[in-house]
């Protein structure tokens, strides 16, 4: 079985932990609604972390949501793997939790064991809290 992220917020605060969840690689997004816990996902963006291609995916309507806190970690995450300063630093961010894969270009995958490896490496390197 493969792995993903999901990186959760601090309703209150924003700062978020990410977690490695196991990931089924079903076909469709069902496998994506759960993990984020919405109806509608959008890419957030995409970009190399550890070296590894990932894309973030996000709750579409994770704005509409209450409360809207913005998820200071994926930003920050997703600041990384594209090599840029964070959305919030501009007025904008990410709201909800978030879902790092694997960027296949058109399609997305879980880590194999390897990949993991790499991006769990660059995650305590950066000191992103890992639960």
């Amino acid at each position: 079985m493969s792995k993903a992220l999901v990186i959760s917020a601090n309703p209150e605060t924003g700062a978020g932990k990410v977690e490695v969840v196991d990931w089924q690689d079903k076909s469709g997004l069902s496998e994506h609604y759960a993990a984020i816990g919405c109806e509608l996902v959008e890419i957030a963006g995409s970009g190399k972390f550890g070296g590894v291609p990932v894309v973030v995916f996000v709750d579409e309507e994770g704005l509409y949501r209450t409360p809207g806190v913005v998820n200071l970690t994926a930003c920050d995450f997703l600041a990384d793997a594209m090599k840029a300063a964070p959305m919030y630093l501009f007025g904008g961010g990410l709201v909800g939790r978030a879902l790092v894969l694997f960027d296949e270009g058109s399609d997305s995958r879980g880590f194999s064991d390897a990949e993991m490896a790499k991006v769990g490496a660059q995650l305590s390197k950066g000191g992103y809290p890992v639960a």
